[in-house]
């Protein structure tokens, strides 16, 4: 490809899916182990494993050379984010994060619109993310979701709370519970509030009870407002300004859910071939990251054979 993508390698603990997967991309190849993977050299590798997995598996593969793209949550504590951090200065290997809801159109825009400085200085951001998580996964009670991390596998809905806010969360508070009786040992909702050190509070709900599914975040300043609701496929901004003295609406229609990943990926490969780092790091990642440990993660580490 133009990217200079050439040979790529999958590895999944099931055999049987990774040859499924591998038989729809000709020239896929396959290995038993995520060690014979590291083996080959790869340039980079993607970790999309359940997240007590990602800082171990990164580790390893900062270690064998490769920059390394992790799936969201990062790390389900800090000690480890900050050690592999540390690492990856050390080696001199990008790392990038999947938070790809920050590649959406909606959500950039939104973020244009705060930094323009039209709504006045921030005061209060509002954000919401939520789905009915027995109909968009059938299979869900076999999942490490059920079992550890719950809606906090919503952890987007925090991160592009701390992103439009632009500061470092310092207060930080929140409620937990498994209470929607659909199974969940781990939460299926959350209410997280916190205060950033430029003077932002936000609270942020994350559910997996709810319908229909929905994103949404709402920014307060001190000259306007800004409201944004938006799907895999589309976007509605609503601004307010004391300026205009009304309501502006824009709306944006097909989009489709792979733009985001698409995004995020060509972000990360290009960061590689030209040695120009642009994507989410882990330290942008850290902060959604402190706010799950200090709401759910440290009191809460996986149980055993969930890994």
């Amino acid at each position: 490809s133009a990217l200079g993508c050439r040979d790529i390698t999958i590895w999944d603990p099931i055999p049987e899916r990774a040859k499924e997967h591998a038989a729809r991309y000709p020239g896929m190849k396959t290995v038993d182990t995520f060690e014979e993977g590291l083996q080959q050299k790869p340039d980079a590798v993607f970790i999309c494993s359940p997240p007590a997995l990602h800082m171990p598996q990164a580790e390893k593969a900062i270690l064998a050379g490769c920059h390394v793209m992790v799936e969201k949550p990062l790390a389900i504590d800090m000690e480890s984010l900050l050690k592999v951090k540390a690492l990856a200065e050390e080696r001199n290997r990008m790392v990038s994060v999947a938070l790809c809801n920050r590649y959406h159109k909606g959500l950039q825009r939104i973020k244009e619109i705060v930094d323009s400085g039209c709504l006045g200085k921030i005061i209060n951001i509002r954000g919401a993310m939520g789905e009915f998580f027995p109909e968009s996964r059938p299979d869900y009670r076999g999942t490490y979701y059920v079992q550890y991390n719950g809606c906090f596998e919503l952890i987007h809905g925090v991160d592009y709370t701390v992103w439009v806010a632009g500061g470092e969360p310092q207060q930080i508070y929140g409620i937990c519970g498994s209470d929607a009786d659909i199974g969940f040992y781990s939460p299926d909702n959350a209410e997280v509030l916190f205060r950033t050190d430029n003077g932002v509070t936000c609270s942020v709900n994350l559910a997996f009870y709810q319908s229909p599914s929905h994103n949404e975040l709402t920014v307060y300043g001190t000259e306007g407002t800004c409201e944004l609701k938006y799907t895999h496929n589309d976007y509605t901004i609503r601004t307010y300004t004391r300026a205009t003295r009304q309501w502006q609406e824009e709306r944006m229609d097909g989009l489709y859910r792979n733009m985001m990943f698409a995004a995020e990926d060509k972000e990360f490969l290009e960061s590689i071939t030209s040695g120009v780092y642009r994507g989410c790091s882990m330290a942008d990642a850290a902060r959604a990251v402190k706010i799950y440990c200090k709401v759910y993660g440290d009191q809460n580490p996986p149980p055993e054979g969930w890994r």
